[in-house]
């Protein structure tokens, strides 16, 4: 592979099918969602909203040169995964390592 290949890992889809399975537990259909989500749904849902977000930085710059996409990947993709580092972080005393999110 050249230097300046990139590669896609795809790594933020085995993150989100942990929250959605948590919107599962919680029964919530992740493909209906209602118009009030219950608030037990709400900290899944946030990952989700992190978790869309980059995913949306990546298919705008889809089609973009190589040393561009990299560039602009990094400059818009670290915010977002500084604030989900960040949210994640302040869950860590809330919520017990088995559960779906839906400890206060």
């Amino acid at each position: 592979m050249a230097a300046n290949d990139l590669v896609s890992v795809y790594y933020w889809a085995h993150a989100r099918c942990y929250f959605v399975e948590a919107l599962k537990a919680q029964g919530v259909n992740p493909n209906q969602l209602p118009t009030k989500p219950p608030d037990k749904a709400r900290r899944p849902l946030k990952a989700l909203t992190f978790i869309r977000h980059l995913y949306a930085i990546e298919a705008r710059l889809r089609d973009r040169p190589p040393d561009e996409r990299q560039m602009r990947s990094q400059t818009e993709s670290v915010p977002v995964l500084n604030d989900c580092r960040a949210w994640l972080d302040s869950l860590l005393p809330k919520v017990l390592p088995e559960s779906p999110l839906d400890r206060d």
